[in-house]
């Protein structure tokens, strides 16, 4: 695909953004900078990260497009950009699945765009506004009041109440549901689900006896 020429002034923006940043990793000292030095650059990698993060969420959709994920060998867009960001596949699911949803949701794209809002937190900020599109501008300003934690908890109140009647909820739990499994580097067994309170306390039930043992 080719590229306008205002298309590659911003690319290279980017790659000039790029190359400054390796250039100035590669020119701190092999004994690190002092406390005061140190504690100055986190905070601007914090913030560069940040940005970088909420412009690749922005972009990734886009970028999805064009099938070259199939060109380096991934079996879905997912997977590519999973092993080309170095995170799990349902993080990649959840940065293409916001990114998708931006064009009806303005607040979140902007917040991404200045660094106010994080990939983590626009995921979770652009599930619920996808549920309630009035509770949009709410959550983006309720991110940069609280934890992550307590932006999930209040995004999960916003779904929650989207959602005319218990069986609605139960049904889009249904749909969420999730069981992921896998192993540290000491070989311990690790995982997380989610799923309806029904079928949770099923497997209540049958870890009961593991846990009392």
């Amino acid at each position: 695909m080719r590229l306008g020429s205002s298309e590659w002034v911003v690319v290279d923006g980017f790659v000039a953004a790029e190359r400054a940043l390796r250039e100035a990793g590669g020119a701190v000292p092999p004994a690190g900078l002092s406390p005061a030095g140190a504690d100055q650059a986190l905070s601007c990698l914090i913030a560069i990260e940040k940005l970088a993060a909420g412009l690749r969420v922005v972009m990734a959709g886009q970028a999805a497009q064009t099938g070259s994920w199939r060109i380096r060998g991934a079996r879905s867009t997912e997977e590519d950009l999973a092993k080309r960001t170095g995170t799990s596949v349902g993080k990649a699911k959840d940065t293409l699945k916001t990114s998708k949803r931006l064009k009806k949701q303005p607040k979140v794209e902007a917040a991404l765009r200045d660094g106010t809002l994080s990939d983590t937190q626009a995921a979770a900020v652009s599930d619920a506004a996808h549920a309630d599109p009035k509770a949009e501008g709410r959550l983006v300003d309720k991110a940069g009041e609280t934890d992550l934690r307590g932006l999930n908890d209040e995004c999960r109140k916003v779904k929650a109440a989207a959602d005319p009647d218990p069986e609605t909820t139960n049904r889009r739990i249904h749909n969420e549901r999730f069981f992921r499994h896998g192993h540290d580097v000491d070989g311990a067994l690790t995982g997380s689900f989610r799923i309806t309170p029904q079928a949770g306390a099923d497997v209540l039930a049958a870890f009961g006896p593991f846990r009392e043992a």
